[in-house]
């Protein structure tokens, strides 16, 4: 299974992405801190045949990632899994939705 991780860590205030190794790894550019209580717009793009990131977007931020290799392996995929999870350290209530999530294999 391939795994892709991206994730944005509230400690550090730096974004990461996970490498072929389990290791997550700050990104090359980092875009902007995420607004709290606004809609955000993100995009990942993984060539899941070769087992690559491709790029991440996030807002006007574009991150090349090209040529960095996921953890697991590529090819078939049964499945793709979408996680989001929040944590606040305060003790107000972390609110997070999805909102229209696309996947689509590009040829």
């Amino acid at each position: 299974d391939l795994e892709c991780y991206i994730r944005y860590d509230s400690e550090t205030l730096g974004w990461s992405y996970q490498n072929s190794s389990s290791t997550h790894v700050a990104m090359p550019v980092q875009p902007y801190m995420p607004t709290w209580d606004a809609w955000q717009i993100w995009k990942l793009v993984v060539d899941m045949d070769k087992g690559e990131y491709v790029r991440f977007e996030f807002g006007s931020a574009i991150i090349d990632l090209s040529g960095i290799s996921a953890a697991g392996t590529g090819g078939d995929s049964e499945f793709i899994s979408i996680n989001l999870r929040v944590t606040n350290n305060s003790a107000d209530q972390a609110e997070v939705y999805y909102d229209d999530i696309l996947v689509k294999e590009v040829a």
